[in-house]
């Protein structure tokens, strides 16, 4: 029994006392004569008016279950008037649910002679089970024997719902916390331990004995004393979790752990620990690894820009071969084939012939010509980078048939070789591209300085391409990606197909050396 079940039972039982010892004198005063029969049914009246007030079932009977008193409470549960009841057993208008519980009780109060509680189900078809809570005290005779029995009964299926739900989520939560790999720490405001869980005992810093009960100055290491300590302060104060991460050398390593301390509604102080030493261990191997690509990918970098300098080198001194020699070799060339062409001694056929050798000769130098100047762009060193790139967009046209709209504003005269050298392969590069791929007619090209940068867009409106990986990217694009890095600049490329394509270029206005560059961002516009 509850504390609040036996508070109502003493009460119950105190004013059946009250009752039973009024009717007693009653009784004995109406020998006395007719005041006493008056007296007699005045307090009979009180007594049943008394009872039928009262929520609780209240009923007597004899130890063979006929009943010889109920109150309206019963009449309500069973249905039924009380001159209906009185006479009848008990067992015979209880629920068939309930009769065997009652039974056993019934003897065990008759064979003990003390009084007896249990809970029983009361089942209906038309309702909700419910529960009971039936109490039988035993009235013993002169002789000794039970003569009858009180029985108070009471409602607790609100309590018995309330226990099975508090009982469901004690499971509940014990189950989150065995399955759980956390430890979990209850704590008063001030920092002592008062309670704990762990799925096992080696996750524990020091035994149960030696922290249960005492505050956590007394247990933590004296450097983390403090942390703790400001911690648990903060967590009174605040409806949010405080997190603290530290390190302990537990079982011969260092481990590595978060607690988050959290105030309850009781004001104690919740401490869940979690070991995230795998987690700081992956995060540390990460580290190395991220350290060593980095490392990789700078000298691929570096090997890259070593690797683009030498390619123009070796392209410089092509063009220089082929401008200062071959060419040059050609042009004597064409000149002795004219000469030969205007000699008179000629027949028509011969003559024919070496015009035809003349105009060969011619067109092999002009192809040398633009070969040399494709490999190294002698107008970037002599004119400059806009004169260069007009160049570019101008023969663009006339080779092509692709008009190229060229705009520029505040380019410095005297730009860093490398700077300008990357630009204009970038631009030469992308343009080569809008003529091998986009089947546009127009292209547009926009070169600015912002600040300590240079700004290039090269944008056409022809079929695009889906983005892809850098590692799929075509040769044309790694080599602008590759550029860009060299000269420490950025490069964005967006496309997408049916919408066109551009590229945005920027780079400082001069290098600096050492300096690796992130790979530029590419998205779908």
């Amino acid at each position: 029994m509850t504390a609040v079940s036996v508070a109502r039972w003493a009460t119950i039982a105190a004013l059946l006392v009250v009752g039973l010892v009024a009717l007693i004198r009653a009784r004995r005063a109406r020998r006395q004569g007719e005041a006493g029969e008056r007296m007699l049914r005045q307090t009979e009246d009180w007594y049943l008016g008394l009872l039928d007030t009262q929520s609780e079932l209240i009923c007597r009977f004899r130890p063979d279950t006929t009943l010889t008193f109920v109150n309206q409470a019963c009449c309500r549960l069973w249905n039924r008037e009380r001159d209906q009841l009185i006479g009848e057993r008990v067992l015979a208008v209880v629920p068939e649910s309930m009769r065997a519980s009652i039974w056993e009780q019934i003897e065990e109060t008759v064979q003990a002679r003390e009084t007896r509680t249990r809970h029983c189900q009361l089942t209906r078809p038309d309702d909700a089970p419910r529960w009971l809570e039936w109490t039988h005290h035993p009235i013993v005779g002169a002789d000794g024997t039970v003569v009858e029995i009180q029985a108070v009964g009471r409602d607790v299926t609100v309590q018995r719902r309330a226990e099975w739900a508090q009982r469901t989520a004690e499971a509940r939560a014990s189950a989150i916390l065995r399955a759980g790999p956390d430890l979990l720490f209850v704590m008063s405001p001030d920092g002592v331990y008062l309670d704990y869980h762990a799925a096992s005992p080696e996750q524990l810093y020091a035994a149960p004995e030696l922290f249960l009960g005492r505050n956590i100055r007394d247990v933590m290491p004296p450097d983390l004393v403090p942390r703790f300590v400001d911690a648990i302060g903060r967590a009174r104060e605040s409806a949010d979790p405080i997190v603290v991460e530290y390190s302990l050398a537990i079982g011969g390593e260092e481990r590595h752990y978060e607690t988050r301390l959290v105030r309850d509604e009781r004001g104690q102080i919740i401490s869940v620990v979690r070991d995230v030493s795998d987690r700081r261990r992956a995060e540390v191997a990460l580290g190395q690894s991220e350290a060593v690509l980095r490392v990789a990918r700078d000298r691929n970098r570096d090997l890259a820009g070593r690797l683009i300098a030498s390619q123009e080198n070796e392209r410089r001194r092509l063009a220089r071969e082929l401008h200062d020699d071959l060419s040059q070799k050609l042009a004597l060339l064409s000149i002795r084939v004219d000469q030969l062409e205007q000699s008179p001694s000629l027949s028509d056929a011969v003559s024919d012939i070496v015009g035809e050798i003349s105009r060969t000769t011619r067109d092999v130098a002009s192809d040398v010509h633009r070969v040399s100047h494709q490999l190294h762009p002698f107008k970037l060193e002599a004119l400059g980078l806009v004169a260069a790139i007009q160049s570019v967009c101008t023969e663009t046209w006339r080779q092509h048939a692709i008009k190229v709209e060229f705009a520029h504003e505040g380019i410095p005269g005297d730009l860093d070789a490398d700077v300008a050298l990357c630009i204009y392969r970038i631009a030469q590069e992308s343009l080569h591209n809008v003529v091998k791929h986009s089947g546009a007619s127009r292209a547009a090209v926009k070169l600015t300085r912002d600040g300590d940068e240079l700004d290039l867009q090269i944008a056409d409106r022809g079929t695009g391409f889906l983005p892809v990986s850098v590692e799929r990217d075509g040769l044309g694009l790694i080599s602008i990606r590759e550029r860009a890095s060299f000269a420490g600049g950025r490069v964005a490329i967006h496309s997408k197909p049916g919408a066109g394509t551009s590229i945005s270029l920027r780079v400082p206005l001069s290098v600096k050396r050492g300096e690796v560059v992130a790979d530029s961002d590419r998205r779908s516009a």
